[in-house]
C-alpha cells in the first residue's frame, strides 16, 4: 500500500514537471488567464517581460533608420527586425518563469506586433520587395487593427500562443527582407534610392 502511494506521488510529480515544461514552452494552453492580465487589473509597468517590450519598441525606429540609410542593404536592420519579432516569444517565457504577468504587457504586445509588421511593410513597399498592392492591403489591415479599441486575446501571456496572424506576417516579411538584402548586395534588385541617384 505504501509503495503504491509512493508510486502515485512520483507519477504526480512527473506529471507536474511535464506540465510545467509544457506551460513554460507555451504548449499548455489550459486554464484561465492570470488574474494580473484581466481587465481592471493594475498595469504593473515595471516587470521583466515589460522591459523586453520596451526594448522591442525602442528597436523599431532603429530598424527603419538602418534600412533606409542603407537602401535596404543593411544586414543590421534585418537582424534587428528578427530580434524584435522573436523576442515576442521570449517575453512570454520570461512572464511564465518569473510569474510577472501584467495588464500592460497584455495590452502592449499586440500593438508592438502590429507596429513591427507595419515597419517591415513600409521597407518592403519602398524598396519594392513585395507587390505594392499586397503591401497596401496589409498596411490597411494593420492600421485598422491598431486603431481598434485594445482588446487583447485572452490568456495572452499564460498560453504563450505561437501561431498568430501577426507573427505569420512578420515571419514572411523577415524572410523577404533577408532575401531582398542578399539580392541587393548582388545588385539584382532595382531600388528606388539607386534609381534616384542614377537619375
Amino acid at each position: 500500500m505504501e509503495q503504491s502511494r509512493v508510486g502515485e506521488r512520483a507519477a504526480e510529480a512527473a506529471e507536474r514537471a511535464r506540465l510545467t515544461f509544457r506551460r513554460l514552452a507555451g504548449l499548455d494552453r489550459s486554464g484561465p488567464p492570470p488574474p494580473e492580465t484581466v481587465k481592471g487589473a493594475p498595469l504593473r509597468p515595471w516587470t521583466i517581460p515589460n522591459a523586453i517590450g520596451y526594448v522591442r519598441i525602442a528597436l523599431l525606429p532603429v530598424f527603419l533608420v538602418l534600412a533606409f540609410n542603407a537602401d535596404g542593404q543593411s544586414a543590421a536592420a534585418t537582424i534587428i527586425f528578427a530580434v524584435v519579432a522573436w523576442s515576442d516569444y521570449f517575453d512570454g517565457i520570461a512572464a511564465r518563469l518569473t510569474g510577472q504577468y501584467s495588464r500592460l504587457g497584455t495590452l502592449m504586445d499586440p500593438v508592438i506586433d502590429r507596429l513591427l509588421t507595419l515597419s517591415g511593410g513600409i521597407v518592403c513597399f519602398w524598396f519594392e520587395l513585395l507587390p505594392r498592392w499586397a503591401l497596401i492591403l496589409l498596411v490597411v489591415r494593420e492600421v485598422f487593427v491598431v486603431c481598434r479599441p485594445l482588446r487583447p486575446a485572452p490568456r495572452r501571456r499564460h498560453q504563450g500562443q505561437l501561431a498568430r496572424p501577426g507573427r505569420g506576417v512578420a515571419g514572411v516579411l523577415r524572410a523577404v527582407l533577408r532575401h531582398g538584402g542578399a539580392r541587393n548586395r548582388g545588385g539584382d534588385l532595382p531600388l528606388r534610392g539607386s534609381r534616384a541617384r542614377s537619375g
